[in-house]
């Protein structure tokens, strides 16, 4: 478990970087980006969590990126989200080369002694502004980015590989196949119909208390646990670029080869 910030009754709040799909959400300057760099930045440090992704201003993933070209896509030039595509079919290729595995076995779920040996991994796929990512594809482009990022929703968690979507507003456009999302962080938003699209049980007084929050101040909801107000964890981002670059140089990249290339046969092997 990761904690990444304090809770009103003084506990600490945590995730576990192989256990349910993220959705993190907020306004400019609401603290969203702060508890990014917080999560990310200790996920990236566990030997076996193997982060890839897509952002269209490469200030986020930037640091992990290096040396990782097969990995991450950077940008929001034509050539960019080409490639942001061939990455996200990359890992969903890796998804059904694992669901594979288990089905041959007769399992239905990659198990926490294979994932957690650093030549498999746990797979935390960002997606940060996701939706200036899909506003700046084509259309046909966009048609597979959504179609991609839904089949991770909806099956990579059984092949520990989960997603993690970075937004400023939560719109159903954008945020489509969002019942998949168990884990949602929301810092400060606009209005009550943005606390609803992803905190739908929020009372009243919850949403008054989240749309006036001051930065680094949220709600964690996770499916099945009550909402719980928290502080997050303060990190700049000098110290959190050099975790992250740091940690990223100690492991191989995650997509071998590239997009479209095949993987090394028995790098996740479930059986090993």
């Amino acid at each position: 478990m990761i904690d990444f910030g304090t809770a009103e009754d003084g506990t600490r709040v945590a995730y576990h970087p192989a256990s349910l799909h993220t959705v993190l959400a907020g306004r400019t300057r609401s603290g969203k980006s702060v508890a990014a760099y917080r999560m990310l930045s200790d996920a990236v440090q566990i030997p076996w969590v193997r982060l890839c992704g897509i952002d269209p201003t490469g200030v986020l993933l930037g640091p992990a990126s290096e040396g990782k070209d097969s990995d991450f896509a950077l940008g929001t030039s034509p050539e960019k989200i080409a490639h942001a595509v061939e990455v996200l079919q990359s890992v969903e290729r890796l998804m059904d080369s694992r669901i594979a595995r288990l089905m041959r076995l007769g399992i239905d779920q990659l198990p926490p002694h294979v994932y957690e040996d650093p030549r498999v991994g746990a797979v935390v796929c960002v997606l940060e502004e996701y939706a200036g990512l899909v506003t700046a594809a084509g259309k046909k482009q966009a048609d597979e980015i959504r179609r991609v990022v839904g089949r991770l929703l909806r099956e990579g968690s059984k092949a520990a590989i989960h997603v993690m979507t970075i937004l400023q507003r939560p719109e159903a456009a954008v945020l489509h196949d969002r019942a998949q999302y168990a884990r949602a962080i929301v810092m400060a938003v606009e209005n009550a119909d943005s606390v609803k699209m992803l905190l739908p049980n929020a009372t009243p007084e919850q949403t008054k208390q989240l749309i006036e929050a001051h930065p680094g101040r949220g709600f964690l909801a996770e499916a099945g646990v009550p909402l719980r107000f928290f502080r997050s964890d303060y990190v700049t981002y000098p110290q959190y670029a050099t975790i992250v670059r740091e940690a990223s140089a100690r492991k191989h990249p995650l997509l071998w080869q590239g997009a479209g290339a095949p993987r090394q046969p028995d790098s996740e092997d479930p059986t090993s």
